[in-house]
């Protein structure tokens, strides 16, 4: 199901702003919490967190745009309620499926455990690429202010 993000009450009489950075791309595994866009006001540069889990199916505002609150500024791809429940019955006659189809050398369990530790390591290289994104913009910022003082 596909979720909207809006640009969330910031502060008071706070009204626009301005899209500093785009911290993921179309496809981007995201976690609920984790930073997606930067947004710079008169008051404030901040993070808007995106309120769901998922992948990014559309991102509708580049860097420089102005933005207004309630604005939608991305599409995200989640999971349906339904679909988990309906997954998670399936995953359990699967994995009792499996059990009974186990070597006794325990290779499923290793591959359950590297996909695991694949899957940590590119949430990991992600929220690297994040932070080097973001880095680059406060870089960026701070020298289009330094050129026009």
């Amino acid at each position: 199901m596909k979720k909207e993000i809006k640009i969330p009450d910031i502060a008071e009489n706070v009204e626009t702003g301005l899209i500093a950075g785009i911290l993921v791309s179309k496809g981007d595994k995201v976690e609920e919490d984790q930073s997606v866009v930067e947004i710079e006001t008169d008051k404030a540069t901040t993070d808007i967190p995106s309120p769901y889990a998922g992948v990014v199916d559309e991102i509708k505002v580049k860097e420089g745009d102005e933005v207004k609150v309630d604005q939608v500024i991305m599409i995200i791809e989640v999971e349906e309620e339904g679909e988990d429940k309906g997954d998670e019955e399936k995953g359990g006659e699967e994995q009792e499926a499996q059990k009974q189809e186990k070597d006794t050398d325990g290779k499923p369990e290793e591959k359950e455990d590297k996909e695991k530790e694949e899957e940590k390591k590119t949430k990991e290289e992600q929220e690297e690429t994040r932070k080097q994104k973001k880095d680059v913009k406060k870089q960026e910022r701070t020298e289009r202010k330094n050129a026009g003082d």
